[in-house]
């Protein structure tokens, strides 16, 4: 399976801002301690958390740009570009995309994981 997520991130006095990005989203109360605003992290994300957007949908939410998409058999994966980043997200076979076209992916707050970008270690409160 695709290996996690890791994009570039800095915690802002709003949230988590993904680099090259104006996508800001909350922190986690779990995470709340990674940091004060302008510290650099990384953001982890397992690919198979990621699932588009639906009326009902909740959690963590991110636009990305469909490059990309690789029919497996069990799944679409799917890479997409969120500014100069990439995530990669495992999704339904009868998923229908289109390559270029801006589609909103979610994920459970658990799903999402920070790190310090220098040393690797997880800024997950214990």
């Amino acid at each position: 399976s695709p290996p996690m997520n890791i994009l570039d991130a800095e915690l802002t006095g709003r949230g988590l801002r993904i680099a090259g990005t104006e996508e800001v989203f909350p922190v986690p109360e779990s995470l709340s301690s990674a940091g004060t605003a302008g510290r650099r992290v990384t953001v982890g994300v397992r690919p198979e958390a990621l699932r588009l957007v639906t009326p009902d949908a909740t959690g963590i939410r991110l636009t990305a740009f469909v490059e990309v998409m690789e029919l497996t058999g069990p799944e679409l994966v799917t890479t997409a570009r969120i500014g100069e980043q990439r995530i990669t997200a495992c999704l339904s076979p009868r998923t229908s995309l289109e390559p270029g076209s801006a589609q909103v992916f979610c994920f459970d707050e658990a799903a999402l994981h920070l790190f310090d970008p220098d040393s690797g270690r997880s800024l997950r409160a214990v």
